[in-house]
């Protein structure tokens, strides 16, 4: 039962980080599914590309 609760509640945030990265992605970028940010289903995660402070600048001026 400790392992189901665990998988749902991060089924849960997994969608929840989906859907954060998908709304704020950029034009260019392909959209990623839940899978992708769950820790326990990591068969299918891409890499996330680095990048500079300037994308962090770009997200805070966006939601002040």
């Amino acid at each position: 039962m400790i392992e189901g609760r665990r998988r749902d509640q991060w089924d849960h945030t997994a969608m929840i980080l989906c859907y954060l990265y998908n709304a704020n992605r950029g034009p260019k970028t392909k959209p990623l599914s839940p899978e992708a940010f769950h820790p326990l289903r990591q068969a299918k995660r891409p890499i996330l590309q680095k990048v500079g402070i300037e994308a962090l600048k770009i997200f805070l001026r966006g939601s002040l």
